[in-house]
């Protein structure tokens, strides 16, 4: 009866044992070659390594082994590693630190094993762990918040990016004019307004500096982001500065020269947003279209002659700002930009006057083309410089594109300030697609060392019927030689292109 009280009381302990998430086979696992058991350290259970913010949280359940005096947490990155005792009892640790430094962006090896009094260590759990940082690819998928701050003068233009799921909070704070700080919270409903003035008066020579937290459900603390400074660094769309260049030659757009304009002329190109005109803090005026010349029957033209704006909410915020500050005025000719929204600062100006220059006279002298025409046909090269913009020439129109280089011999070197590029008046618009968009103008004095004459070796024109482009050099060049490179438009399985009249000034 005794031994069967014995048997069933060591039954009850084992259960015991089990019924606490226990194993028998971590403490009692080997046999010694005589039989007698090997005693092993109980190991903790459910291990975990949950990520934080710039550190990890390791986890666990312990072990009822009376024998553990310690928690050994062993973490290691590469050839870096680290460790800690933990009194028994203990369930989680946050590993901050390796070899007295932060983290990093890295993933560790994170070893935990129950110690004995007499140092003996149970069968180790191993884990990883990454943290949270400001270089993880979840972090880097917030967005700024506040995409860009404009500054004129004592006032400030923010734009606003989407408020995304998972931000907390955010504001931002800057100086104002007396010198106190200024503080803004930004809210969903303040960012989905996309575009926001700062109401107050602000010492622009300090920065607007924008604080934003987060939560990641993966993420055990509140994610903190390094804050975002906005200082006196003015910053254009890649489109609008490619204009400047176009035109200024600047592949650095200067302060000096910035502070200066008053009035601006936009008429190059398309844009997707005209909101840089915010870097202007003195212009006045904005003129639209003055340098496109082209026959009054083609003013609607939606697709050829009227540049657009393809962001117009953003581009009326910005000239409504600018006329509030500045009382900024816009002139407007013909019908560009017609997404614009109509206000009473605008100016209509219809048709503007094509500039007075002295043409060249290019009697007796013809282009050559290259490739040049084969088979037979004839391009009529020579109606390029007959000056009659009824006529044109026209390759023959092939399955393969072409880079056209037309140039012609001057007969001596003399002074070009420019060239004057007529389209061609198409009968059938869907044809038109093939006008050239653009054209390379190179110079030479020998025909054999080119140089462009432009401050873009692509430079833009207008592909409206029987639009006149004016292209003006930075300086009057010496040359004897000029080389047009046109390339060839695609037009239902051929390519080809054509044009009215080539001349110089």
């Amino acid at each position: 009866m005794k031994k069967i009280l014995t048997i069933t009381a060591l039954l009850g302990v084992a259960l015991l044992m089990v019924s606490c998430g226990e194993s028998l086979e971590d403490t009692y696992k080997d046999y010694s070659g005589d039989g007698t058991s090997i005693r092993y350290v109980g190991r903790c259970r459910n291990i975990s390594a949950t990520p934080g913010w710039e550190r990890i949280l390791v986890q666990w359940t312990n072990n009822v082994d009376p024998v553990i005096k310690q928690i050994k947490i062993i973490w290691k990155y590469d050839e870096e590693a680290d460790s800690v005792l933990l009194p028994a009892g203990t369930t989680e640790y946050s590993i901050e630190k390796v070899g007295g430094a932060g983290l990093g962006d890295r993933s560790f090896e994170i070893t935990l094993t129950s110690v004995s009094e007499d140092g003996v260590e149970s069968l180790p759990n191993t884990v990883y762990g990454r943290p949270y940082t400001n270089t993880h690819e979840e972090v880097l998928a917030f967005n700024r918040l506040v995409s860009s701050a404009y500054k004129l003068h004592d006032r400030a233009v923010l734009t606003f990016l989407q408020w995304q799921e998972g931000i907390n909070a955010a504001h931002l704070t800057y100086t104002k004019k007396d010198g106190s700080q200024g503080y803004l919270e930004l809210t969903p409903d303040l960012v989905a307004q996309k575009y926001y003035l700062i109401p107050d008066e602000l010492d622009n020579n300090k920065p607007i500096t924008v604080y934003r937290t987060a939560k990641l459900e993966t993420c055990v603390d509140e994610i903190e982001f390094e804050p975002m400074e906005f200082d006196n660094t003015r910053v254009f769309n890649s489109d609008f500065q490619e204009d400047i260049r176009r035109v200024w030659g600047f592949d650095e757009i200067p302060e000096q020269w910035i502070e200066s304009q008053t009035v601006l002329y936009l008429d190059g190109m398309s844009y997707n947003t005209i909101i840089d005109l915010l870097n202007f803090p003195n212009l006045k005026k904005v003129v639209l279209g003055a340098h496109r010349y082209f026959p009054e029957s083609e003013v609607d033209d939606e697709n050829y002659a009227q540049n657009a704006v393809l962001e117009p909410e953003s581009s009326n915020f910005a000239l409504q700002v600018l006329h509030e500050l500045n009382g900024l005025v816009v002139e407007r000719y013909n019908k560009h930009y017609p997404q614009l929204e109509t206000t009473d600062f605008f100016v209509e100006k219809g048709m503007p006057f094509e500039p007075k220059v002295k043409l060249m006279d290019l009697k007796g002298k013809t282009f050559k083309v290259d490739p040049e025409d084969i088979m037979g046909y004839n391009s009529h090269i020579d109606r390029l410089t007959d000056g009659d913009f009824s006529t044109f020439w026209e390759p023959m129109r092939t399955t393969d594109a072409y880079q056209y280089q037309l140039s012609i011999d001057l007969g001596e070197l003399k002074g070009i300030s420019g060239v004057k590029i007529v389209q061609r008046k198409w009968e059938n618009e869907q044809e038109q697609q093939v006008a050239p968009k653009y054209v390379r103008v190179l110079l030479s004095e020998d025909g054999i060392n080119w140089g462009y004459a432009t401050y873009l070796e692509q430079y833009p024109i207008g592909a409206a019927n029987g639009e006149a482009c004016y292209i003006n050099f930075p300086a009057t060049f010496g040359a004897r030689y000029v080389m047009l490179m046109i390339p060839s438009g695609f037009y239902f399985s051929l390519n080809f292109t054509s044009i009215a009249e080539i001349s110089f000034y």
